[in-house]
């Protein structure tokens, strides 16, 4: 796991439950700091010789070894390694180099921040895990919100089977898991004003919910043993306002989303519910791209 300690959050109150998650799945936890190219480029001197990339740098490595040290008293012999450049690119570029199963970072109330976490979760090769400060780890309850409703069935069950694989592993082996699709019956205004009854209008409604039933159930069909009927759940709606309801409702502990990980133009025009739940949800979040 690479552990993000910057970012405008504090993780002191994380590390000691980083450090418990990480030994109960024997993980390898890999702290890392980044360094802003802007502070480094700057050199004006700041007294006694030293330059404002030297202070820089000597103050990330301090936190490095703050946050190291509280992980070490937890049980926890993290790596640590510092980085320079811009954290979205630093972030992911070391990810993919060093092949991290999840880039973890803290939750923040700051709309810069979640920008910033918005296009980690687009860029990142790794999942990104967003922890909130009431993370823990024994028992958790996970939500995984699955999308059938998109074309290319092969690539959908594909991030389907995804995301289900990482929530039954987070929820293992004392946790709760439970699957939750958010649909709509897109087009009932048209047929409104075609001239359709209401009847009409209700039976096609009751007729997609009855087939978005069926495809999602035929979607978790190999992971029946770990997730109960009862566990699986369809909500009327826009999955940026049922996802959090539910997550509320049930005291999920993380949320566990795929994006759509669109690039060029698209990614600023058309939006993504994964990105829109960093601002929304009150517990942690995993993004997982295709």
């Amino acid at each position: 796991m690479l552990v993000w300690i910057g970012g405008g959050a504090d993780l002191r109150a994380l590390i000691p439950h980083i450090a418990q998650f990480a030994a109960e799945r024997d993980a390898l936890v890999t702290f890392v700091e980044v360094i802003p190219e802007s502070e480094m480029i700057v050199r004006p001197v700041a007294g006694h010789g030293w330059t404002v990339p030297t202070l820089a740098r000597r103050e990330a490595l301090r936190r490095l070894d703050r946050a190291a040290a509280r992980a070490r008293k937890a049980g926890l012999e993290p790596e640590t390694r510092l980085l320079v450049g811009s954290p979205v690119q630093a972030l992911a570029g070391e990810a993919g180099r060093r092949r991290h199963d999840f880039l973890v970072v803290a939750t923040t109330r700051s709309r810069r921040q979640r920008a910033l976490l918005g296009r980690l979760a687009r860029e990142s090769p790794s999942p990104l895990l967003v922890l909130h400060t009431g993370f823990r780890p024994r028992r958790l309850r996970v939500l995984v919100a699955i999308d059938i409703s998109r074309p290319h069935a092969p690539r959908r069950n594909a991030l389907v089977a995804k995301l289900l694989e990482y929530a039954r592993w987070f929820a293992e082996p004392r946790g709760r898991l439970h699957v939750l699709h958010a649909w709509d019956a897109y087009g009932t205004g048209f047929m409104r004003r075609g001239g359709a009854s209401e009847t009409e209008i209700k039976r096609y409604v009751a007729e997609v919910g009855r087939r978005r039933r069926r495809e999602l159930e035929d979607a978790i069909v190999p992971f029946r043993r770990v997730v109960s009927a009862r566990a699986i759940h369809l909500a009327r709606g826009d999955p940026r306002d049922v996802i959090p309801q539910f997550a509320r409702a049930r005291d999920v502990d993380l949320v566990v989303v795929g994006t759509v990980a669109r690039g060029g133009l698209m990614r600023w025009i058309v939006g993504n519910t994964a990105e829109s739940l960093l601002g929304t949800l009150r517990c942690s979040l995993l993004v997982v791209r295709p």
